[in-house]
This record gives C-alpha cells, sequence and structure tokens, in this order.
C-alpha cells in the first residue's frame, strides 16, 4: 500500500496511522493508535494551507485568510480526501465499532487523513508532506467559488481571468426596463469574446454583481465537467 503515492520506509508508522482506538483496544497492538498521529496532522495541514493561501492571496488581510484556511480544512475536506485515495479500507476497526458502522463516519475519515500525512512526515520531512498537500488541495484553491462572500463577486470574477486569461472582465448594460421609480438594469459581463453570464438588478452595481455570479458559476461547472477554459481570444 502506497497511501496518498508515499512508500513508507517506516511501515509501524503506517500501522499506526490506520490504527483506530477501539481495534488497539482489543488487540494486543505493539503499534499504538492514530490519535497522537492526528494532533499532529492536524496542525501540519493547517501550516501548509496557510503557506499556500498566504503565497497565492498576497493582498488578502488576516480575516480572509482565516476564513480561506477555515473553509478548506473542514471535516468534510479532510474526510473526502480520505476516502478519495482510499484510505478508508485499509483501516483497522475493533469489531465493536465495526458493527456501529463507524467505517462510513467522516469524521474518522478525517482523522484517518490526518494521521496519515503526520505519519508521511515522521518517516520523510516536511518538503514531502507540502509536495502532497499542494497537489491535493491546489485544485481546491483555483474554485472561483471560494472567495463568494469573502470579497465581491465581480473581484472574484476578476481575480480568476487575470490570473489564468490575463483577461479582465467587460460589463454592459444590455436593457433597462421599469418605470422611473422603480427600474431594471440587466448586464452581460463577457471575458474577449465570450458572454459568461447575465444579471439584473435594481442598479448597474447590483446587476454587474448578479452577472458575475453567474458569470463564476459557469466557470465552475466547467472547470468540473472537462477543464475547458472559460474564454478565448478573439
Amino acid at each position: 500500500m502506497k497511501p496518498l503515492g508515499y512508500a513508507f520506509q517506516n511501515l509501524s508508522l503506517l500501522v499506526q496511522a490506520l490504527t483506530h482506538p477501539s481495534y488497539a483496544n482489543e488487540n494486543d497492538n505493539r503499534h499504538g493508535h492514530y490519535q497522537r498521529l492526528e494532533f499532529l496532522g492536524d496542525a501540519l495541514i493547517g501550516f501548509v494551507l496557510a503557506d499556500m493561501l498566504f503565497e497565492r492571496f498576497p493582498d488578502a488581510d488576516e480575516g480572509v485568510l482565516s476564513k480561506l484556511r477555515a473553509r478548506l480544512v473542514t471535516s468534510e475536506t479532510l474526510a473526502l480526501q480520505a476516502t478519495t485515495h482510499g484510505l478508508v479500507e485499509h483501516l483497522l476497526l475493533g469489531r465493536g465499532a465495526e458493527a456501529e458502522g463507524s467505517r462510513q463516519s467522516s469524521a474518522i475519515h478525517a482523522d484517518l487523513y490526518e494521521a496519515i500525512i503526520a505519519a508521511i512526515y515522521c518517516d520523510s520531512d516536511y518538503a514531502t508532506v507540502r509536495e502532497i498537500l499542494v497537489k491535493q488541495f491546489m485544485p481546491l484553491l483555483d474554485d472561483p467559488l471560494l472567495l463568494v462572500d469573502l470579497e465581491d463577486s465581480k473581484s472574484s470574477l476578476q481575480q480568476w481571468l487575470e490570473q489564468r486569461h490575463k483577461s479582465l472582465p467587460r460589463y454592459t448594460v444590455i436593457a433597462i426596463d421599469g418605470p422611473g421609480h422603480d427600474l431594471r438594469f440587466t448586464v452581460s459581463v463577457h471575458c474577449d469574446d465570450e458572454e459568461l453570464g447575465r444579471g439584473t438588478g435594481r442598479s448597474k452595481k447590483n446587476a454587474q454583481h448578479a452577472a458575475a455570479r453567474q458569470a463564476l458559476q459557469l466557470l465552475t461547472a466547467r472547470q468540473a465537467k472537462d477543464g475547458t477554459v472559460p474564454c478565448t481570444k478573439g
């Protein structure tokens, strides 16, 4: 077994990382269980992601960076990493915990992932762990919806397009409807020659934000489907 693509030198560390306390309590297990490793793994993951966010968003303040890290380091996110990389099937559970369905627990999956990360660190070095985590979490940093609600959707869309295509979004008012006291603006947003979204609001600013949100949703869906570029030069 090569968890996360890493080949362990010290297999006892791997066994410890895969051992739930319930299994250690029911068996004569000289390797112990994963709780100490889980503690270290949590700190390592938090530090590496803080480092990644610090580099990726140089203009973000402490509050924004903290919220971004909190969005990335959730029990659900870590559990998904554990299941995606096939760690759960190798988890050593006690008979009682197995009967209770603990193998399906997302909290245990997250703990397992943290323990494996710590075990890799103890078996190798920080650089190895950072390389693994960057590979696994960098796609999440590419999600254009990550910044929505932390900064406005127009800023999120602009950052997305600037980073990947060296282009800026272009907003155009395409309709103004309603009586003078209750106008509705409809705005489209383009990247080069492609329309990415439309939005309607009681002001041009609100309509632009709505259009940007729709564009971000399109980009997210497109990236998840096949990774195609959002726009091309005309």
